[in-house]
């Protein structure tokens, strides 16, 4: 398998390899990052949680020595003859009584070293215990508000930590101090495992009679040291959170200030945690995760060597069955243009047909139209015709009686021209609806629902169709009036088609107008019954007809919903209600509508 070959191919797939793995590199780097930093964060969570736990132990062990011993203080003093020993200062007594004491709180606490006794004036009175310390600052203790005292004193070659509590009576008779090693707190935190502390001391506070001193500060420590300890800690750092490597291990510091008294640093307390461990860990981790990614490395590119191969391979196939269609698809383009012309011609053909078919349904629509529109000229002209009869009819009988005078005539003759004109309109209106118009326009629903109204209102009244309108203002869409005309007028002759062939009693028919939004529906809704075809969609179909015994052209509906939907871009539907049918025409709103309403805010204001 060859990994590098001066074909281009080959070129294309060593850069692409070399991007992948950069990138996979790249990514493994990141992982290393983070994974760096979380076994970071963990390890100075756990450094902190080691600081706050020593700093918690050396608190509670102050508060508790401090507390045992001022309890211990008290019940001494209580003690018989302890008081009047001291008030007599008698030192022989005083010291009897308190001797036994002495020794059984030495017994439950090693690093007690002195027990004294002070008369009101703070002079030692008492001392048991074998240390030879002095406390040079009790002179300058105040016990007025009778409280004890205790913190960490300097002495005159080391730091003690002592508890001072005052003995009162009436007066004040004196002071009771204990003496603590300092090494107390040290051997308490390595009880709970936490290793041993050292107590460095500033230099200038105590005499230079240590061999360890560390910078400023000198080992305060009665315990013997081998020379590489010694080494240790004279070169260890005394800073909070500093490591430092000896001997192969790696250690950290934990330190925490010392203050006597009165407040004043003297020096600290430092602990040195051993975490070659979790160091050597976090390295061995490191190095895991290497040689793992080396490893992932290597078989991803032998991987990837190995894929791109096959690809290639599959790619070369690719190239030759892309020729042979070239090929195919070179020959098919030669024929090409026949076949593309023959299909265009065949679709025209279809096309034309389907005109064809819309024209004839179009054309035996207009003339069924034109059938009912003369029954409709037949009810519209049916009363004027007979009164105009009955016009003539009284000028003859006027003229018989001798009573036709010319002012009569002239009245008659008005009459007579008031209801020939309302017939030549009614031509009129008839001969706009068949008009051939078909300009587009900006026109008012309201007014072409009215005039189409007109065209049928006589055939409605005869046949006592009730028709009612509901509109609340005007509305206005842009479209063809005269097909919208012709729509409507078809779906108003088969709602009263549909009420006289069901014999329905008080036979109703609702025209509906309203703006909803940027449309316009306008419903007609009739009482009879509702349509019976089912899906109710079919009512739209050609040659589909509900009209039994009417002999129904099923074409009027069809033509209805080719004009609303296919010549004015607007939705017409049908379903049923409880009472009847309803038939929604839907419109778009013409801008114009909002114009208007613009002007007359504008004209308002």
């Amino acid at each position: 398998m060859a990994i590098f070959s001066t074909d281009s191919s080959i070129s294309t797939k060593t850069k692409t390899m070399v991007l992948v793995l950069g990138l996979f590199v790249f990514i493994l780097g990141i992982f290393f990052y983070f994974r760096y930093q979380d076994i970071q964060t963990e390890d100075q969570k756990n450094q902190r949680i080691y600081k706050k736990q020593i700093q918690n132990i050396f608190n509670i062990s102050l508060r508790d020595i401090t507390s045992f011993f001022i309890n211990r203080a008290f019940g001494n003093i209580d003690s018989y003859g302890i008081t009047n020993a001291l008030k007599t200062k008698n030192v022989a007594l005083l010291k009897s009584l308190s001797l036994n004491r002495f020794e059984v709180l030495k017994n439950e606490n090693p690093y007690l070293k002195d027990m004294i006794f002070y008369d009101s004036k703070l002079n030692r009175l008492v001392k048991m215990g074998d240390s030879n310390l002095r406390n040079k600052k009790i002179k300058f203790l105040d016990f007025k508000d009778k409280k004890p005292k205790y913190g960490f004193f300097i002495n005159d070659n080391c730091v003690t930590y002592n508890v001072l509590v005052p003995i009162y009576e009436s007066e004040f008779l004196g002071v009771l101090e204990f003496v603590f090693s300092i090494e107390f707190f040290s051997k308490k935190i390595s009880e709970y495992g936490y290793g041993k502390g050292f107590t460095f001391i500033l230099k200038e506070k105590i005499p230079q009679n240590s061999k360890i001193i560390n910078k400023n500060y000198i080992l305060q420590s009665n315990e013997k040291f081998t020379p590489s300890q010694q080494r240790f800690l004279k070169t260890a750092p005394l800073e909070e959170n500093k490591k430092y490597i000896f001997d192969n291990h790696l250690f950290i510091s934990h330190s925490f200030d010392l203050r006597s008294y009165d407040g004043k640093n003297i020096g600290k307390f430092v602990l040195y945690q051993d975490i070659s461990s979790s160091y050597n860990k976090i390295k061995y981790t490191f190095y895991q995760t290497i040689f793992f990614a080396v490893i992932t490395f290597i078989l991803l590119f032998f991987i990837l060597n190995y894929g791109f191969d096959v690809l290639f391979d599959r790619l070369e196939k690719s190239n030759r069955e892309l020729k042979l269609k070239q090929e195919e698809l070179k020959n098919f383009n030669a024929n090409l243009e026949t076949r593309v012309s023959e299909e265009i011609r065949r679709r025209m053909h279809k096309e034309e047909e389907v005109r064809l078919k819309e024209g004839i349904l179009l054309h035996q629509s207009k003339m069924a139209s034109m059938g009912e529109m003369i029954g409709n000229i037949a009810h519209q002209w049916r009363q004027p015709l007979s009164e105009l009869g009955s016009i003539l009819a009284n000028i003859g009988l006027y003229q018989e009686m001798g009573k036709l005078d010319e002012k009569k005539l002239v009245q008659k003759i008005s009459e007579g021209e008031n209801l020939i004109l309302h017939m030549s309109n009614t031509i009129d209106d008839f001969r706009n609806f068949f008009s051939a118009d078909k300009q587009r326009s900006v026109y008012s629903v309201n007014q072409m629902c009215h005039n189409t109204l007109a065209l049928i209102d006589s055939a409605l009244k005869n046949h006592f169709i009730q028709l009612e309108i509901i509109a609340e203002r005007e509305i206005f869409t842009d479209g063809y009036p005269q097909e919208f005309s012709q729509a409507l007028l078809n779906i108003l002759g088969n709602a009263k088609d549909v009420l006289l062939e069901k014999g329905v009693k008080k036979p109703k028919i609702t025209l509906q107008i309203e703006a909803i939004e940027d449309k316009i529906k306008i419903s007609i809704k009739d009482n009879g019954g509702g349509i019976k075809l089912s899906p109710i969609e079919k009512i739209f179909e050609p040659y589909i007809s509900t009209k039994q015994g009417m002999n129904g052209t099923g074409i009027g509906l069809y033509m209805s919903k080719i004009i609303i939907e296919k010549n004015v871009n607007g939705k017409l539907i049908a379903y049923n209600d409880k009472s009847g049918a309803i038939f929604e025409i839907w419109l778009k709103l013409a801008n114009h509508i909002n114009e208007t309403k613009q002007d007359q805010s504008l004209k308002n204001l």
